[in-house]
């Protein structure tokens, strides 16, 4: 149920710190 809400949460994270180093 949530499990969809964190990966989302994770990759855009994640891409939050691609965007923010490169």
């Amino acid at each position: 149920m949530m499990r969809s809400s964190i990966h989302l949460l994770l990759r855009s994270g994640r891409n939050l710190v691609r965007e923010f180093s490169g």
